[in-house]
């Protein structure tokens, strides 16, 4: 072979290696690139997740705070009847019982968005059924056997339990709410530095696709 020919067989090796090195970076530059797009929509997927967590556990806090305060509307308005006996402390009852069931289907909804404990709900419901139940005796026992029987059930402290448990369940599904919440926070800093990541890998493949376009056409 002529020193010529061995010359052009150098040069068309070099350029091999050099295509070939282009080639291997191209293709680790498209891995980084479709990584960088995985994990900018697994990071997207995660916020819309975590944005629905907060509203969910922050709706859920809302609606047990209003069924709380219906059902102490609800005993603070028969002992009133069981005291004075007007029917102007029975429409705050009337209005309460009426009402209970859309607050309870509300709070079913909410619910099933947040997360939340679906035996807790049951649970309220039952205490619920139980405190009416309860209020709805002490008002028959005012109306048809007077004043002292019905503070004699009043007094019984059957109601107060019934109402102590309700304050206790509220206040677990209200705090467990908040765990799901606070727990969501704490994942968006993993989720921030993911997104940070993904960023940077995806400049990298554009600056190794944009040097490897360039080599191409030198």
């Amino acid at each position: 072979m002529t020193q010529g020919g061995a010359g052009i067989a150098s040069g068309n090796k070099g350029v091999a290696t050099v295509q070939a090195a282009l080639g291997r970076t191209a293709i680790l530059a498209g891995g980084l690139l479709a990584l960088a797009i995985a994990a900018f929509v697994w990071t997207t997927w995660q916020d819309t997740r975590r944005e629905e967590t907060a509203s969910g556990n922050a709706a859920i806090v809302a609606e047990a705070e209003r069924f709380l305060s219906m059902m102490a509307s609800i005993e603070t308005s028969t002992r009133g009847y069981v005291i004075a006996g007007t029917e102007d402390f029975l429409s705050p009852f009337r209005q309460n019982v009426a009402d209970l069931p859309a607050q309870l289907t509300r709070m079913e909804n909410v619910w099933n968005e947040g997360g939340g404990d679906p035996a807790r709900l049951s649970r309220l419901r039952e205490l619920a059924e139980q405190e009416i139940a309860f209020d709805t005796e002490t008002v028959r026992l005012r109306n048809e056997e007077g004043v002292e029987a019905a503070s004699d059930l009043v007094r019984s402290g059957a109601g107060k339990r019934l109402m102590d448990d309700i304050r206790m369940e509220v206040g677990l599904a209200q705090t467990n709410a908040q765990k799901r919440v606070d727990l969501a926070e704490a994942t968006a800093h993993r989720d921030d530095l993911i997104s940070n990541i993904a960023f940077l890998a995806a400049i990298l493949s554009a600056a190794s696709l944009a040097f490897i376009a360039f080599r191409r056409h030198v």
